[in-house]
């Protein structure tokens, strides 16, 4: 069975660096645009993340958020409006 995600928008938690930007990278390559979460991770990691994920054609948007915090949950949520 084949799932078209061509357009679709994916929340990544944790997508800045190791098992989440793979996770990232992989729905970018099949067309799926990505919010990029992160909480502590530096500047220079996320933008590089972006970069990566922004070079296979589709469109990647960075989210600072605390997920302990419900209203930053719903920030997280609201970006992907």
């Amino acid at each position: 069975m084949h799932i078209d995600m061509q357009d679709r928008v994916a929340i990544v938690t944790g997508s800045a660096h190791r098992v989440g930007r793979a996770i990232a990278l992989e729905l970018a390559r099949v067309g799926v645009h990505v919010i990029v979460h992160y909480f502590h991770s530096p500047e220079e990691v996320v933008k590089d993340t972006l970069h990566a994920i922004k070079s296979h054609g589709v469109e990647a948007f960075p989210v600072q958020a605390d997920l302990s915090t419900p209203s930053c949950v719903d920030g997280l949520f609201a970006a992907s409006r």
